[in-house]
């Protein structure tokens, strides 16, 4: 853990700026319709914190290309990937994306054209190589950003806005999520990350 918080700090803007993002554009709001708390957006940044520690040692190590998939959201044999590229042309309009009070709502292999269109994006996180983190262009910007979108997909669903329940161990329930079951001790590593590092202004309980 001694090079944790230096590899993340080289990783972190980008988290921060997907998560910005994402909040404007899905109109996340809590259970009352209003505005998340900066505590509970500090407790997301630290379970996307967790996460990235946890695939990839935000981009240090692991075998699927962790120096540009540091949250590992670009496996070309996922299902996330595959449906927000439209890869799998027989599983479209399966995952929706539910935003907030009069915006659009999209199924996933919406999500890129609407990202590009509505708000300018840097090239940088669109459009995501279809052969996902196999492609030199894939980034790591584009690994949070994409990941972070499935992340809160997991945590909001079916309602993609509604952070209804912002509670650490709903946060790591959708981590567990997003690791898709492909590791029965998911859990637990996460649990272990979140003891050994430091997450300004979140409690973890």
């Amino acid at each position: 853990m001694a090079n944790e918080k230096t590899n993340w700090d080289s990783q972190k803007k980008h988290a921060e700026d997907a998560l910005d993002f994402w909040i404007d554009f899905l109109g996340i709001v809590d259970k009352d319709g209003k505005p998340i708390s900066e505590k509970c957006k500090k407790c997301l940044m630290c379970i996307i914190r967790l996460i990235s520690f946890v695939e990839s040692q935000h981009g240090t190590a692991g075998k699927n290309a962790p120096e540009r998939d540091p949250m590992q959201s670009g496996n070309p044999n996922d299902s996330w990937h595959r449906a927000i590229t439209g890869a799998d042309e027989e599983k479209l309009k399966k995952e929706r994306i539910v935003r907030g009070e009069k915006k659009k709502n999209l199924w996933a292999e919406e999500i890129q054209d609407a990202v590009a269109s509505e708000l300018k994006l840097p090239k940088d996180v669109v459009p995501i190589p279809k052969t996902g983190h196999k492609a030199k262009t894939f980034t790591p910007a584009m690994s949070y950003f994409w990941g972070i979108l499935c992340l809160i997909q997991k945590l909001n669903k079916p309602k993609t806005y509604s952070l209804i329940d912002c509670s650490w161990p709903k946060l790591v329930g959708a981590a567990v999520n997003y690791n898709g079951a492909g590791d029965s001790e998911y859990k637990e590593k996460i649990e272990k990350a979140g003891k050994d590092i430091d997450c300004d202004g979140c409690d973890k309980k």
